[in-house]
């Protein structure tokens, strides 16, 4: 049985991608899989990002995402609830003023615990996620920091992904967005 391959991209991201190569280079990223995560909660924190704060940029994304939507490929996770919150961000990073929200991080630990089933891709540039500790604790067994989500996941940075060939022909990188 072949997994699907879930994309998901850490919402703070999006401006950055978007800046550099326009919505093609997000859709040439969102490819690289069969399916893309993204809900309510990450859209609640993309509207928080100086690009998507722009109309024209907004009504872009809007589209994209509306066309993603149609053809099946948009995977949207539940709300977090209250105690979805507690489970999965229990260093309680949510709460630190240099922290923001992390609704997408609680999102997509959320995603990752309740569906085994995918192969996962996450791109993020964020070391705490990656590394998915709760701090504190220690396995008895193995003493190593326990695991926020215990779920398999490759992670990749913006940077490397960058940094590696152009693997979409129809990305044009040459023109300025």
């Amino acid at each position: 049985m072949n997994e699907q391959k879930v994309i998901i991209l850490d919402v703070a991201k999006i401006d950055i991608i978007v800046n550099q190569t326009g919505i093609a280079g997000l859709d040439a990223i969102a490819r690289r899989g069969d399916l893309f995560m993204f809900g309510y909660d990450a859209r609640t924190e993309l509207r928080n990002g100086a690009w998507y704060k722009k109309q024209e940029n907004a009504d872009l994304f809007a589209a994209w995402y509306e066309q993603q939507d149609k053809a099946g490929r948009i995977v949207k996770p539940d709300r977090l609830t209250r105690a979805d919150r507690k489970k999965y961000d229990p260093n309680d990073k949510r709460l630190m003023k240099k922290g923001g929200h992390e609704l997408w991080d609680m999102s997509t630990r959320k995603f990752m615990d309740e569906n085994p089933h995918y192969d996962i891709e996450v791109m993020s540039g964020e070391r705490d996620f990656y590394k998915n500790e709760i701090r504190g604790t220690r396995d008895p067994e193995t003493g190593k920091r326990r695991k926020i989500v215990d779920a398999p996941f490759s992670y990749t940075s913006l940077k490397k992904l960058m940094g590696k060939p152009v693997v979409d022909p129809d990305l044009d990188l040459s023109k300025e967005h």
